[in-house]
């Protein structure tokens, strides 16, 4: 079996897999919402025949690829993990390049020492 560059960043475990595993379970003994139903459902049937497929072809040699189609759900780690990506990165552009502190807020504390 080969591998392609997608293969090697896939993670051991998906959420699709907890859901497929341990989902009926859940959905039994707790109460969902409609929602939360239908958000479970296409996490956990995003790129399979489910959803049904496309097919790619290469303009310049006629290579053809079959891909499952995605949920595009907001909620499935599959569909944003790109725009997370994304978003990341540009968070990550604006850093400044200074030494960062973590300060929890004290307000009324603070106040009282600094008199305000």
């Amino acid at each position: 079996m080969s591998l392609s560059a997608s293969d090697h960043n896939r993670p051991a475990y998906e959420v699709a897999d907890i859901f497929h595993q341990y989902g009926d379970a859940y959905r039994a003994s707790h109460k969902m919402t409609k929602k939360q139903h239908e958000v479970m459902w296409a996490i956990k049937h995003c790129r399979t025949d489910r959803l049904g497929y496309h097919i790619d072809q290469c303009n310049h040699c006629g290579y053809i690829e079959q891909a499952f189609n995605s949920c595009r759900d907001r909620h499935c780690p599959k569909c944003q993990g790109i725009a997370r990506h994304k978003w990341v990165t540009a968070r990550l552009q604006q850093i400044l390049p200074v030494p960062y502190y973590h300060l929890k807020s004290a307000s009324h504390d603070l106040r009282l020492y600094l008199s305000i």
